[in-house]
């Protein structure tokens, strides 16, 4: 029998289904169907009346098109919602953006930037304007994407930050944590970008390989002849030396020993567990003339090096629990307004946090020798500084690992300024956070240790943001009450 007779006496099942998936046409009209039949009023309707689940999800930022870090967070909770809707549970998703902050206003910076026009100069209603109508343009556009991706609810009932009721809503809730004692000014070093003038969260911030300048100065000690019978310097080492003008004071450790050594050129005391690193770092050797316990160094105090060009102070020893024998000299260069131990042994001992920089990094013009520079530029400067006034025993280059802005990519500092925080153990709120945490089934287990560990050591939370796009603290303090 020929092959075409045999294929009359086959009975194939008959069906509309083609025999290509085309899956980018198909899928398209498969999800306009589900939007043309309202698919989500359907699902609402028929699950009215089944338990609720609730599943939290952190709203995008509506500054532009979706990548795949956007479709693995969707996809995957969306798998959740679709399980938990075949467990017979009603899951009332709520899709939202996050529509202020910098992410939104960085855009719109590098539009100016590309004009060459500065932000500052452009009037900040303006600048609000242009970024709530930028962040609305790319909601339109994220929710057709996500739409793309398969995500099922009500597109045209959803929640933007910048929706007026939302920002009122966010402003009820920052004087509720006011009223509830939580809420003060005070001023602290935060991570702050020069670059984006603004203080940092600790989620804003990546560690990454930096090039610093490593040095090892000389501070001259006071009435060092009465005491020793020659000139005699404390020796710091540090990898930024732009934050030199701001030294305050001299931190040593309370129970190590100390040598007094000398080269041809200089005395001066370090660390008995660091005289080798120094000699390995220098290539140089030093005489030992004798061990000084720590006890001595109380009381003592030693010129600025930078003196004789502007810095015309003396500068404390003091005590302080932070310094370590890993590295450096075991005396700590300290400024207060650079670094949080710092500001911390300098607020026990009631030291001056200069404020010498505004938030754009540059130097204020009363500052000596640097006045107008911008502290990035101004290693080099400080270093010739240090060799005309004769301190500077040593300088090179380190690689380290340095903390950066995730957006700018630009080097962070830290800096004192004044700043709203949120005080994390007022009323055991750091205390209540970790218990709650206990009543909470955790899927990976190490995602409670992850959050616990940074509750338990997170710093008071900073709230200020120096811009203009996001929800203002909305208070008004007396005059009294500043100057305090």
């Amino acid at each position: 029998m020929s092959q075409s007779k045999y294929k009359n006496t086959v009975f194939l099942p008959n069906t509309s289904f083609s025999m290509r998936a085309n899956l980018p046409v198909l899928e398209e009209k498969i999800i306009d169907e589900w939007h043309t039949k309202k698919l989500h009023k359907k699902i609402d309707a028929h699950s009215k009346e089944w338990p609720t689940y609730i599943l939290h999800d952190g709203p995008p930022y509506a500054n532009g098109h979706l990548h795949m870090g956007h479709a693995l967070n969707k996809i995957l909770k969306d798998m959740v919602i679709k399980y938990k809707r075949f467990q017979k549970h009603r899951v009332p998703y709520i899709a939202g953006w996050d529509c202020h902050g910098l992410p939104i206003e960085w855009k719109i910076e590098e539009k100016y930037r590309k004009k060459k026009k500065n932000k500052d100069d452009v009037p900040p209603l303006l600048f609000r304007e242009e970024c709530r109508n930028f962040a609305q343009k790319w909601v339109d556009i994220q929710k057709k994407e996500f739409g793309r991706l398969g995500l099922i609810c009500d597109w045209d009932d959803i929640y933007l930050t910048m929706d007026f009721e939302t920002e009122a809503a966010i402003v009820r809730e920052l004087h509720r944590v006011l009223m509830s004692g939580h809420l003060y000014k005070g001023l602290k070093p935060v991570q702050w970008s020069v670059i984006e003038k603004t203080a940092l969260a600790e989620a804003e911030i990546e560690y990454k390989e930096k090039t610093s300048s490593s040095i090892y100065v000389m501070f001259p000690i006071i009435d060092a002849e009465k005491k020793w019978g020659q000139k005699v310097s404390a020796l710091i080492w540090t990898t930024t030396p732009w934050t030199l003008p701001a030294n305050r004071a001299i931190a040593y450790m309370d129970d190590a020993t100390y040598l007094l050594v000398q080269n041809k050129e200089n005395t001066f005391i370090i660390a008995e567990s660091l005289l080798k690193s120094l000699e390995d770092t220098t290539k140089d050797t030093y005489t030992v003339l004798q061990k000084i316990p720590s006890k001595e160094l109380k009381d003592l105090k030693a010129q600025h090096p930078l003196f004789d060009q502007g810095y015309d102070f003396n500068v404390p020893f003091l005590v302080g629990d932070h310094v370590t024998l890993d590295q450096g000299t075991g005396l700590v260069h300290t400024a207060p307004s650079h670094g949080v131990e710092d500001f911390e042994l300098g607020k026990a001992h009631n030291l001056e946090v200069p404020e010498l920089m505004g938030g754009d990094g540059v130097y204020y013009a009363h500052v000596p020798l640097f006045g107008g520079q911008h502290i990035f530029k101004a290693d080099p400067l400080v270093i010739d500084a240090l060799k005309e006034a004769s301190n500077l025993l040593f300088h090179t280059t380190i690689q380290h690992s340095y903390a950066h802005s995730w957006r700018s990519k630009a080097p962070l500092i830290y800096r004192a300024t004044s700043q709203w925080f949120i005080n994390m153990d007022h009323a055991h709120l750091r205390n209540d956070a970790l218990k709650a945490m206990e009543r909470i089934s955790w899927h990976p287990q190490q995602g409670h240790n992850r959050l616990a560990s940074m509750i338990k050591n997170r710093p008071d939370w900073c709230l200020s943001r120096q811009r203009s796009w996001g929800v203002p603290i909305a208070l008004f303090v007396s005059k009294k009450q500043e100057s305090r």
